[in-house]
């Protein structure tokens, strides 16, 4: 499991993966890993990967023979979804990428969608 591989094992009844500061860490250990197994101009990849855990990513890439590095992409993964495949990812799956994204655009845009008056 993801959570003991970063330090976030179930002691003696106590749920490391709830304590704030030992998610975090482990969270960040985890994202760390998959830059590094993707690289960064996959960020996408890396998103879905860690929502869904990237043996669920690469079994995908493995049974759909997406070899070539420009074949192991998001967009790859995107096309393969809704063909009704019980190998590909689902689109509800994938759209967490997308609401990802969404989050980090406000974020970093607080003051416009933010501001009290915007609809």
């Amino acid at each position: 499991e993801v959570a003991a591989e970063y330090g976030l094992i179930t002691e003696q009844g106590e749920d490391f993966r709830m304590d704030f500061e030992a998610s975090t860490r482990g969270s960040a250990r985890y994202l760390s890993d998959l830059l590094t197994r993707f690289g960064v101009e996959q960020l996408p990849l890396v998103v879905v990967s860690f929502h869904l855990g990237t043996d669920v990513v690469e079994n995908t890439i493995r049974q759909h023979k997406l070899w070539r590095q420009e074949q192991r992409s998001f967009p790859a993964l995107l096309r393969l979804a809704g063909t009704g495949d019980a190998q590909t990812l689902s689109t509800e799956q994938l759209q967490y990428v997308s609401r990802f994204f969404a989050v980090q655009i406000i974020a970093e845009n607080q003051a416009y969608y933010l501001s009290p008056g915007r609809p």
